[in-house]
């Protein structure tokens, strides 16, 4: 059975200025899976029925409007059903982020002879609270019919959001305990356009100028396999390497302001990172009460400094964020910086703050499934990228003086988009757009200066949303793969230089093959 020691949250005192606790959460047990947007089907008009594949098993989900059962926007009604009565015993549990499992909510079971249904009424977690439910856990009795297993769990960023205020059924169709002929591919193929494609965890971003040519990459801690891992005490935290001739990195820790009385929080969702000028580096967060955090520190040195973009006053328990998706950021000057979020509305939301006046939130339109990209080609000039309600890469553009409306520039995404500038230095600039597609494989999208081509595939089994960065006549783009572990993939420009601005004449110009990178074992952890 489940030992709540393994999953609960714990709190642990490190080395933070004084009064800092840090909050370390352990991630929801099993596999994570995504959850598919019925409101991109038929119009979102219920009830919607699909059919689930998982690693060892297959579900149908029913999702029903929840004006049926007066279920509010804050509860949802979970049901679970077998297939039949000869199926060994099923359970769904509520998760809750701080506890491990909600006590105030039932755990719903079926068994041999037993095929329910059987249903449970959830509530969300306010944020920072031991109550109320983030997500379901899927368990099974194994084949020896001794022991119940962690299976699955629904994605628990968007949980909520797309599964509030309805009924969900969800009828166990399989059991084929792990047939290897029979069993889906994990991390899920994403066949259905539909499926709500996991929050990114990776941002890159790198210097630029003739003698400076370095690579930072950022990472949420979201979940660790190997326990012996000095970060695995850290998830929740953000974790910095850099390439300056070889790799180095740091863990920088988690949110922390010294006006918030819950000062210290997990991060829940993947960075967005900025130059602002040559030294200087501009790290978005999302914490766990969907905040925007920022921390910033002159590259090359170990200080980091936090700042919060909502009134301090605001503590988490009482107040949290309306983020919805990891940030993006660009910046386009030594004193200006554009930060895009997604809304609790499903638009798009836009930040511009300069060095010595912030402006507040403005919004951008549109309806997204994904988090927003966002680059500058010039002195006031941003376009930023989203995945629509259509799984289509969208855009939008800043020209100086207005935004152009949205645009679209078709595909089928599956996961948030990744976009750099490129050659600038050099003559016209050019936009390069990463995502994942239906295939898990790399696909990019480039204007060349003169128009948008079309997409073509560059290859991988991807698990993770890409992120990319821009350096002088490269472009690197970070991705996971099956085993977990950062992979690269690196284009050269015959007029690309090297490390310290030495030509790099090596006669690989293009893309290169897919290599890990030689990152270390986090040890300034």
């Amino acid at each position: 059975m489940m030992k709540l020691s393994l999953i609960a949250c714990v709190m642990i005192l490190f080395a933070l200025p004084s009064g800092a606790l840090a909050f370390s959460c352990s991630q929801a047990p099993g596999l994570r899976y995504p959850l598919i947007d019925w409101r991109s089907v038929n119009g979102g008009a219920l009830p919607q029925t699909f059919t689930y594949g998982m690693k060892e098993d297959a579900f149908a989900v029913t999702i029903e409007a929840g004006t049926l059962q007066n279920v509010g926007p804050d509860e949802m009604i979970v049901i679970l059903e077998s297939a039949g009565s000869w199926m060994w015993r099923k359970e769904i549990w509520s998760f809750n982020s701080f506890t491990g499992l909600d006590l105030a909510a039932p755990i719903i079971r079926t068994d041999v002879g037993s095929p329910g249904p059987v249903s449970m009424r959830l509530t969300r977690a306010e944020c920072g609270s031991s109550r109320g439910t983030n997500t379901i856990v899927f368990w099974k009795i194994d084949a020896l019919g001794l022991f119940t297993r962690d299976m699955y769990h629904l994605d628990i960023d968007h949980f909520w959001s797309t599964l509030g205020g309805t009924i969900v059924t969800f009828r166990w169709l399989e059991d084929n305990y792990g047939d290897p002929h029979t069993d889906p591919q994990y991390p899920p193929k994403y066949l259905s356009p539909f499926m709500i494609p996991f929050d990114r965890n990776l941002a890159a971003v790198s210097g630029f100028g003739g003698t400076y040519n370095r690579i930072d990459l950022f990472e949420t801690v979201t979940s660790l396999h190997d326990a012996s891992s000095p970060l695995h005490q850290r998830i929740g935290s953000l974790n910095h390497s850099w390439w300056d001739g070889s790799w180095s990195d740091e863990n920088i820790g988690w949110t922390w302001n010294s006006s918030f009385s819950d000062a210290a929080r997990p991060l829940s969702a993947g960075p967005a990172a900025a130059y602002r000028g040559v030294n200087d580096i501009d790290v978005f967060v999302r914490d766990d009460c969907n905040r925007l955090f920022h921390v910033n520190g002159p590259v090359g040195t170990s200080g980091w400094y936090w700042h919060v973009h909502q009134d301090p006053r605001q503590t988490c328990a009482s107040h949290g964020g309306g983020l919805t998706s990891s940030p993006a950021a660009v910046a386009w000057g030594s004193h200006r910086y554009d930060v895009v979020a997604r809304g609790e509305d499903f638009a798009f939301w836009h930040l511009s703050e300069g060095h010595l006046q912030g402006h507040d939130w403005q919004p951008l339109g549109g309806a997204f499934t994904s988090a927003p990209a966002i680059v500058s080609s010039g002195t006031d000039r941003l376009d930023v990228f989203g995945r629509g309600m259509d799984n289509a890469l969208w855009m939008n553009s800043w020209t100086g003086s207005a935004w152009t409306g949205w645009s679209s520039l078709g595909g089928i995404l599956t996961s948030d988009p990744a976009a750099v500038v490129y050659g600038t230095a050099y003559g016209t600039a050019h936009i390069a757009v990463f995502a994942r597609g239906t295939d898990n494989a790399l696909w990019v999208i480039v204007d060349n200066g003169s128009g948008w081509g079309g997409w073509g595939s560059l290859g991988g089994i991807l698990t993770s949303a890409p992120a990319a960065t821009a350096r002088d006549g490269h472009i690197d783009v970070f991705v996971r793969g099956t085993d977990d572990k950062v992979w690269q993939k690196s284009w050269t420009s015959p007029w690309a230089r090297g490390y310290g601005g030495q030509p790099a004449w090596s006669g690989s110009i293009g893309w290169g093959a897919w290599s890990q990178p030689a990152l270390p074992f986090c040890t300034a952890c």
